[in-house]
């Protein structure tokens, strides 16, 4: 989509993923090795699930994208993830900082000047 090329979403774009900023992840990652929680699993998002067509949407009003998504064929894979963060939160008084929209706008930034 930054170089206006075709965006092409597998499905109908319904399905959803809970979507976290790289800076809350790697937060997350310090403050589990910092309180060395060994054999723990923790599950790192914002417990709210986006369509990926929300996230076209998104992205073609940031980028001021003019064109619409070309639907492809359905693949196999998990139809809607949410993460639940509350052993995150209590074990590692993590909770996510960054939200979507932020995110999007900062990732967009990023990938305006590594494209040049």
């Amino acid at each position: 989509m930054i170089r206006n090329e075709n965006c092409k979403i597998n499905g109908d774009g319904s399905h959803t993923r809970d979507y976290t900023f790289i800076s809350d992840v790697t937060k997350a990652n310090l403050l589990a090795l910092k309180k060395k929680t060994k054999h723990r699993a923790f599950n790192i998002g914002h417990n709210i699930a986006t369509s990926t067509l929300d996230i076209f949407k998104a992205l073609k009003q940031e980028l001021n994208y003019k064109k619409e998504p070309v639907f492809g064929p359905e693949v196999p894979e998990v139809i809607n993830i949410r993460l639940d963060y509350l052993l995150a939160k209590k074990e590692l008084s993590w909770k996510p900082k960054v939200g979507l929209k932020e995110g999007i706008k900062k990732t967009v930034e990023w990938l305006k000047k590594v494209e040049g």
